[in-house]
C-alpha cells in the first residue's frame, strides 16, 4: 500500500461527515481486522506520516494509539506484555508509543533504520537490542578497530538456513528467539584469514589479514599463548558446527543440539570453542584439549533460554564498567591491542601499595590450557611523589610467589625478577635498559645497548599458574624492590605486597 492509498482510506471511512466530537470519539478498537493490519504493518515512519494526514481522521487517531505501537514493539523488537512498557535498558516507560520512541533511538545508533524498511524474517530480540548498543556505544569511545570488523545483520536467508540446521539436528526443533536474536543486530566479524588457514573444510567468507588479537569477545596472552574469541557470522557458524559434528568422535551424542556462534585460536594448537544450545539457550565452553563430554558450562544455569543472553549481556556489562579493557594484549608489543580479558579493576583485582609501589593482579582462567590452568597478569608503578616516596626510582631484585592450592600443600617460588625483566619504576612509567631488560625482549625504536628509555604507563606482564584437582585456590606474594637501582642503591631494599587474588572456574567463560 502507498501512502496515498493509506489516506484515502481514512478519508473514506470518515464519509458520511461527523462532527469533531464525534470523530473524535471513534477508538482504536472500531476499526475492522482488516485496517488494523494496515497500520500495523507499516514501517513506524510511514505510521507517523499517516497520523501527520488528519487531526481527526480514524486512521489519524489509530496512528497513536498504545495498542498500536505495542504491536509494533513486538513486532520489530520482540517486546511484548510486560516488556512493551520498558525502554531498551530496562528502563520503565508510562506508554508503548515511548518505549517505541527510546527503541528507534537505539536502532538509529546501531544502524538498524533499514531494517524497519524491509519485510523482517523474525523480531529483531528487544533483549539483545539493548546489550548490543550498550557495547556498541563503547566499542565506538574505546575499541574503534573491534567496531569497524563487525558485519551487517544475518539475512533474512541465512536465518532460515538456521531454521533448517535445527531441524536436522532434531526434527520439530526450531531455534529459540534469545539463541536466534544475537545475529539480528550484527551477523558476526568480519574474520582473518587465520580462521581459515586452520579450519580448511569451511568456505571464506569477506576474510581479510588482521590482527588476530581483535576478537569481539575479548581475549589474552600468557608467553607463546595468545588469542581471542571471535563472533562467527551465522553462515560460518553453521558450517564450522557441521565440521565438528563430523569430526570429532562423541560431539553429536554429547551435544546433539549445540551451534558453536565463537571461535578463539591460542598459539601453538590449541582451540576454543563457545557453543548455545538452540532450544534451551544454555552455553558451553569446548576445546580440542578435552573430548566433548568434559566441555565446560560458559553460564550459570537460569529460568528460561536465556543463557547465551545472560553471558553476552554479562560481557557487554564488564565492557562498559571497565572491567575488560582495550589496551596492548603484550606489554612489549605495543601493536598487539585487543579488548584484554584480565580484569582491570573491581573484585577479582588485588592490589596493594607499598611505600609508593603500586602492584596490582588478576588472574584469567584458560580451558584451552588444560596443563597450566590459569593466566595471571601482574603491574608495578610508582605512585606519589619522591618526596614522599623517599626515592626518584626503584628496580625490582627477586620476587617470592606463593601458589595455595586446595588440597595441596603451598607451592613457594622464588626467583630473580620476572621473565628475564628487572623492571626500574620511575614516575610515570618505567625506564627500559640493558639493566632492566638485559635480554633486549622489549623493542623500542632507535633503542642501542647503552641507550636508556622511558616506557609510559605501569610495567605489566603475564605468566601462568599451575591448575590442580580441585581447581580452587589463590596466588599471593612479595617483591624485593632497591631504591635507586640494583648497581647505584639509594636506601635500603623493602618488600612491596602482592595481595592475594583468586584461582578458580568462574561462573562466566569467556
Amino acid at each position: 500500500l502507498k501512502l496515498r492509498d493509506v489516506a484515502r482510506m481514512g478519508k473514506r471511512a470518515r464519509r458520511p461527515r461527523a462532527s469533531g466530537a464525534e470523530m473524535a470519539a471513534v477508538s482504536f478498537a472500531a476499526l475492522d481486522d482488516q485496517q488494523i493490519l494496515v497500520l500495523a504493518f507499516l514501517d513506524p515512519r510511514t505510521v507517523c506520516r499517516v497520523g501527520a494526514t488528519s487531526k481527526t481522521g480514524i486512521f489519524a487517531q489509530a496512528a497513536t494509539e498504545d495498542k498500536l505501537w505495542a504491536q509494533c514493539l513486538a513486532r520489530i523488537f520482540g517486546a511484548d506484555g510486560h516488556a512493551a512498557s520498558r525502554g531498551p535498558s530496562g528502563e520503565a516507560e508510562a506508554k508503548p508509543g515511548n518505549a517505541f520512541k527510546k527503541w528507534f533511538a537505539a536502532a538509529k545508533e546501531l544502524g538498524m533504520l533499514p531494517a524497519f524498511l524491509e519485510p523482517l524474517a523474525a523480531p529483531l530480540s528487544g533483549p539483545f537490542f539493548g546489550c548490543w548498543a550498550r557495547l556498541q556505544r563503547r566499542l565506538r569511545s574505546e575499541a574503534a578497530p573491534v567496531l569497524a570488523t563487525l558485519r551487517p545483520p544475518a539475512t533474512p536467508e541465512a536465518m532460515q538456513e538456521l531454521a533448517l540446521m535445527c531441524r536436522e539436528l532434531q526434527p520439530d526443533c526450531a531455534p529459540h528467539p534469545l539463541v536466534s536474536g544475537l545475529w539480528n543486530v550484527h551477523d558476526g566479524q568480519t574474520i582473518p584469514h587465520f580462521f581459515y588457514r586452520q579450519i580448511v573444510d569451511i568456505e571464506p567468507l569477506d576474510s581479510r589479514e588482521m590482527s588476530p588479537l581483535e576478537g569481539l569477545f575479548g581475549g589474552y596472552s600468557v608467553y607463546d599463548h595468545g588469542g581471542s574469541l571471535w563472533f562467527l557470522p551465522l553462515t560460518t557458524a553453521m558450517a564450522l558446527t557441521r565440521l565438528l559434528r563430523g569430526k570429532i568422535e562423541g560431539f553429536k551424542d554429547a551435544h546433539p543440539t549445540k551451534v558453536a556462534f565463537a571461535f578463539g585460536s591460542y598459539g601453538r594448537g590449541p582451540m576454543k570453542w563457545m557453543f548455545v544450545d538452540v532450544l534451551d539457550g544454555s552455553v558451553a565452553c569446548g576445546t580440542n584439549t578435552r573430548p566433548p563430554s568434559e566441555y565446560l558450562p560458559a553460564a550459570p544455569p537460569g529460568e528460561g533460554a536465556d543463557g547465551l543472553l545472560r553471558w553476552f549481556s554479562e560481557f557487554a556489562k564488564r565492557f562498559e564498567e571497565g572491567t575488560y579493557v582495550h589496551r596492548p594484549m603484550v606489554n612489549e608489543d605495543r601493536d598487539s591491542w585487543g579488548i584484554c580479558l584480565f580484569p582491570a579493576q573491581g573484585a577479582e583485582l588485588s592490589r596493594c601499595v607499598t611505600r609508593g609501589v603500586e602492584v596490582t593482579a588478576s588472574c584469567i582462567y584458560m580451558p584451552e590450557h588444560r596443563a597450566q590452568g590459569w593466566g595471571y597478569s601482574l603491574a608495578f608503578r610508582l605512585l606519589g611523589t619522591a618526596e614522599e616516596r623517599g626515592f626518584q626510582t626503584c628496580q625490582l631484585d627477586t620476587r617470592i610467589w606463593n601458589v595455595e592450592l586446595e588440597g595441596e600443600e603451598r607451592d613457594t617460588v622464588r626467583g630473580d625478577g620476572v621473565i628475564g625483566f628487572f623492571p626500574i619504576l620511575t614516575d610515570g612509567g618505567w625506564i627500559c635498559n640493558l639493566e632492566s631488560d638485559p635480554h633486549s625482549q622489549y623493542e623500542v625504536e632507535g633503542r642501542t645497548r647503552k641507550s636508556s628509555h622511558v616506557i609510559p604507563g605501569e610495567f605489566r606482564y603475564q605468566s601462568c599458574s599451575q591448575g590442580s584437582r580441585s581447581m580452587r585456590g589463590q596466588f599471593s606474594g612479595t617483591l624485593l624492590m632497591v631504591p635507586g637501582t640494583r648497581k647505584k642503591p639509594t636506601g635500603e631494599p623493602f618488600h612491596a605486597t602482592l595481595n592475594p587474588f583468586r584461582l578458580y572456574i568462574p561462573d562466566f567463560i569467556y
